[in-house]
């Protein structure tokens, strides 16, 4: 059987990232879906490196999808439909929205596909297929298959993405994790696989995608002490608590990490607690970047704008606390309310929901009605940080090159990227 996987292009022209080879990865679940099609010819195609080719001569093609990313996806499914060839649609988007997928792919797969794929795969050899499979959640992650990372160009992203857990049990209102099957979290026991992997990939640079790998700080060390003789160097999505552990900083630093990318999201302790977000402490946002900082760990502060709590001042506010706490970089995002959600739901019941353009559900884009300012407002008012921040953060790169002189001068190929980076920081034009 002949499967192609696709990832919908996620940058386009006019883009918000203008520095998007930085962010951009492999995607990783689509080399563990071609992981589990063993005995298949198997091709993936992230649209972001390489265009789609549309012929006939493939059996099934596979594409994932994110909300934003759907529009795309669904004409993917339909040019492929119309040439005979059978699609399925799996990830985020189709997991929220398995009927609307429906319309536009002969085949949904919702939740998690590692359950499932090999039964689809089977449906399709004895002419049986579903329409909907439901992959739900694996409990041991033992069954994921080391990800097919040969199929993927590693020379053309920056850093390698890496799995180690799956879920988190934080109960943030924004959040989709909780309105999907794969929300719960787990962790990898065996942790000599997650070694494995990683001295699959020949790159220096690892992105750690977990959505929190430290619920467990106990677990974290481990896996930290186990990768640390790598020789990686990697960058890391964190909880702000992990600065209560001292030890915990220190191993972060000895396994090679470079960059923490932490879910600050908001400056007011209120609209921390009334969202749900009960672990950020408003008080704790400087010490914890100065405790990084000392260990030559870049900080990525992220931030999101709409809450309900939320008037015009938290845009100056956000602006005061970023230059306080001396963050590396900052990234902001307006409040999205996924479609499929409980937060989309409850939005919609009360008549906030003002666009069902789901392309347009990419974080920078006002979809609903804010309590405290008009959607053009909140628009406006991020326009108008990222202004500040761009001339803040260029007039302050001289001093963070010197602030993190052992690391730049340690990484060659690291202080490019990064120097890249702030030489081209955001300004208003990044935004769509």
């Amino acid at each position: 059987m002949k499967i192609l996987l696709i990832k919908p292009k996620w940058f386009v022209e006019g883009d918000a990232y203008k520095y998007k080879d930085l962010h951009r990865t492999p995607p990783l679940n689509l080399a563990i879906i071609a992981a589990l099609s063993e005995g298949h010819e198997v091709k993936i195609i992230d649209e972001d490196v390489e265009e789609i080719v549309y012929s006939p001569d493939w059996d099934i093609v596979g594409i994932t999808t994110v909300t934003f990313t759907s529009l795309s996806a669904y004409n993917i499914s339909e040019r492929f439909r119309d040439l005979g060839v059978k699609t399925v649609l799996g990830g985020i988007h189709p997991s929220l929205m398995p009927r609307e997928c429906l319309k536009y792919a002969d085949i949904v797969v919702t939740g998690e596909a590692e359950p499932v794929w090999k039964e689809l795969l089977n449906d399709y050899d004895t002419g049986s297929l579903k329409q909907i499979y439901n992959g739900g959640y694996l409990r041991d992650l033992s069954e994921v298959p080391l990800p097919r990372r040969d199929l993927m160009p590693q020379k053309k992203y920056f850093a390698n993405p890496v799995q180690i857990t799956r879920g988190c049990p934080n109960s943030c209102e924004y959040c989709y994790l909780q309105s999907v099957p794969w929300g719960k979290y787990r962790k990898q026991k065996e942790i000599e696989r997650v070694v494995e992997d990683i001295k699959r990939i020949k790159g220096k640079y690892l992105f750690i995608v977990d959505d929190n790998l430290f619920v467990n700080f106990d677990y974290a060390k481990k896996v930290l002490d186990a990768i640390a003789p790598l020789n990686k160097y990697f960058i890391i999505q964190a909880p702000s608590i992990i600065g209560r552990d001292e030890e915990l900083l220190d191993k972060l630093q000895e396994a090679g990490c470079f960059a923490a990318a932490v879910g600050f999201q908001s400056v007011n302790q209120k609209t921390l607690d009334k969202a749900g977000i009960y672990q950020n402490r408003v008080d704790n946002y400087k010490e914890l970047v100065h405790k990084l900082s000392k260990r030559n760990i870049m900080t990525d502060g992220f931030f999101m704008f709409g809450f309900d709590t939320d008037d015009k001042s938290v845009f100056e506010n956000t602006l005061n606390m970023i230059k306080e706490v001396d963050l590396d970089d900052s990234i902001l995002y307006l409040l999205t309310p996924y479609p499929g959600t409980e937060l989309f739901k409850k939005m919609e019941k009360e008549g906030r929901i003002n666009n069902y353009d789901w392309s347009k559900y990419s974080w920078y884009n006002c979809n609903f009605k804010p309590m405290q300012m008009s959607p053009e407002e909140l628009k406006d008012g991020l326009s108008w940080i990222y202004t500040e921040l761009n001339n803040h953060y260029k007039k302050t790169f001289p001093k963070r090159v010197w602030k993190y002189k052992k690391l730049f001068f340690k990484y060659l190929p690291l202080t490019v990227k990064v120097t890249s980076n702030y030489l081209n920081w955001v300004d208003v034009a990044r935004l769509p």
